[in-house]
């Protein structure tokens, strides 16, 4: 038989149509859409967008100013005239932070008197704050120790190179493991993506209705495991080939580790059609909760800025075990080895859905099975 003639044959039936359409959805979209992120993110750094209002027109305050355009992780979005555009742009949420400089910035210093800058933060984006106040502070403290220096050589007398280490004692270095550049693809592409390979999976496990044989109930949560897996792993290899996505780790290890969240997560999706009477509809309907474990497994916001209960929770989420190890196999390069009690959770899960997936199936079968025998009993009493 042809590829064209099995093609033909998949298509005519109307429930093959839909389970093949969501397993083509599912190899293709991750990559579609990793190829369409990274154009549109490869090679950004993870620039904040912040507005500045500058009342003093001196050359200290124009020096801070440009100091702060120039970081690579700041992007001055806009400068004010007034104070009010910085509550306005934060409101809006154009930018994630509003830095006001007084006029009366550089006279204070120059007089030897205290002056302050006013910098104002968006609580709704805690995970920005920090970085922000980094960059800010890092760029003040740098404005802040050349004045002194200045101030110990002119008053003090003393050289410059005594200067520096008299008001500069030590100096610290800052080194970013795994994604030193601040790149956004490298940080968030890989785990999004690989989300969205879940809940198709899922999705195509849940479109699936096999109530006689068992042995096809289990090759068919095979296959979408599998369809699953290269997808992944596909997804991996487009970031990682065309947009330059690092992959420093085991390959062995992010292939492990796809593979048997696939197919807990396609052993979950025949488990909720069977929780719903073989209702495709309903039971794809009820995937969506998948894409909730990617916040709550500390991929886009840290566990240890969560609260206690959370922390406990997440170590019965799969993505715990899967989203945030195969960055860390991925960035830093984790080995095989330091992956193991990841690996070995991830194939419980996938163990405990192929066994709750078939209890359900014979549960199930032997309902329909109890329920055909009375429904023939009825029908004989009837004749």
């Amino acid at each position: 038989m042809t590829l064209f003639k099995i093609i033909a044959l998949i298509w005519e039936n109307r429930h093959s149509r839909h389970v093949a359409i969501h397993l083509l959805i599912l190899l293709l979209l991750p990559s579609i859409v990793g190829v369409l992120y990274g154009i549109e993110y490869n090679g950004k750094p993870m620039q904040l967008p912040i507005v500045i209002v500058n009342h003093d027109t001196s050359k200290t305050a124009q020096s801070l100013v440009q100091m702060l355009a120039d970081s690579p992780n700041l992007q001055v979005v806009k400068y004010g005239t007034e104070n009010n555009e910085v509550e306005e742009a934060l409101y809006k949420g154009t930018v994630a932070a509003g830095i006001i400089i007084p006029s009366d910035f550089s006279g204070n210093i120059l007089n030897g008197q205290q002056t302050s800058i006013m910098v104002f933060y968006d609580g709704a984006l805690s995970t920005m704050n920090s970085q922000v106040r980094s960059e800010i502070a890092s760029t003040l403290g740098t404005i802040k120790s050349g004045y002194l220096i200045s101030i110990a050589e002119g008053k003090l007398g003393l050289s410059p190179e005594s200067a520096k280490r008299t008001v500069v004692p030590f100096s610290y270095n800052i080194v970013m493991l795994g994604n030193p550049t601040s790149s956004t693809t490298n940080m968030m592409m890989q785990g999004m993506l690989l989300t969205i390979v879940q809940i198709g999976t899922v999705g195509a496990g849940a479109a699936i209705c096999e109530n006689r044989r068992y042995k096809r109930f289990l090759g068919k949560g095979f296959i979408c495991g599998l369809i699953g897996t290269a997808s992944g792993l596909a997804t991996i290899a487009v970031m990682h080939y065309f947009f330059d996505v690092p992959y420093t780790g085991s390959m062995m290890t992010g292939v492990l580790m796809n593979l048997l969240t696939s197919m807990g997560m396609a052993f979950l999706g025949l488990l909720m059609n069977k929780n719903n009477q073989g209702n495709a509809e309903k039971a794809i309907a009820g995937i969506s909760i998948i894409s909730m474990t990617q916040l709550l497994s500390g991929y886009t916001f840290p566990l240890l800025a969560m609260p206690k209960i959370f922390q406990y929770i997440t170590w019965f989420i799969p993505n715990t075990h899967f989203i945030n190890p195969i960055r860390d196999v991925a960035l830093l390069g984790q080995s095989f080895a330091h992956e193991v009690p990841q690996i070995l959770w991830l194939l419980g899960f996938s163990i405990l859905m192929v066994l709750f997936a078939s209890a359900k199936f014979f549960s199930v079968r032997k309902k329909s099975s109890v329920q055909q025998k009375q429904l023939e009993s009825e029908r004989t009493v009837t004749a």
